[in-house]
């Protein structure tokens, strides 16, 4: 169950500063974040909770600020595979910044998340308009092109033992506290053969 968020927001601006010039080197203002804080609506979410399906209209982006979302694509067969682990720091449904009209996949709370929740339209007004929200953007758009590269690269090339380690290493809080299951369609690999790789490695 959703709701509007009581917490304290009290360092949020200061929190969102840190993390512009930590992630990205960039400067933003206290005037600047306080506008982006003002413009979002903070909203609680559970575990269990959808914040899309595949076909909803996409009018709203998020930025998550706790927790862990789930995004994945359904087969023609009604199967479900993982397309990407959204955590701390990342955005959500973002594709609607992009021109998408209606989402191409599923969204799913799978930790208790806290997500500043924007009008698309609004936030692309105001990165428009500020030159250090627009360096931002552009980064963050520059390094999800290299995770798709990556991603394809580490599909063709890679056996699955290989990717495995390599989301170990990547991702080792993922790895240790999402289910195997959604693991295993990140990896391209039935859950199976995850519990066997698992048991090779154990042994």
């Amino acid at each position: 169950m959703k709701r509007t968020t009581d917490m304290n927001l009290t360092g949020l601006t200061e929190q969102l500063m840190q993390v512009a010039k930590k992630y990205y080197n960039v400067s933003v203002s206290e005037d600047v974040m306080d506008l982006l804080i003002k413009n979002a609506v903070i909203t609680q979410y559970q575990t269990g909770d959808v914040l899309c399906e595949v076909g909803d209209v996409l009018n709203k982006t998020g930025f998550i600020l706790d927790g862990i979302i789930r995004s994945s694509f359904l087969t023609y067969g009604g199967k479900d595979i993982t397309r990407y682990f959204h955590t701390k720091y990342s955005m959500v449904m973002d594709d609607c910044m992009l021109g998408f009209s209606e989402s191409k996949y599923r969204c799913e709370v799978i930790r208790d998340a806290v997500i500043m929740m924007f009008d698309a339209n609004t936030l692309k007004g105001i990165i428009k308009d500020n030159a250090e929200l627009k360096e931002i953007y552009t980064l963050s758009l520059e390094s999800g092109l290299r995770y798709k590269l990556y991603r394809e690269n580490e599909l063709m090339t890679k056996n699955a033992l290989e990717r495995y380690l390599q989301f170990v290493e990547d991702f080792p809080d993922l790895a240790a506290n999402v289910k195997q299951r959604d693991i295993a369609t990140y990896l391209g690999i039935e859950p199976q053969s995850l519990s066997r790789i698992k048991r090779q490695l154990k042994n």
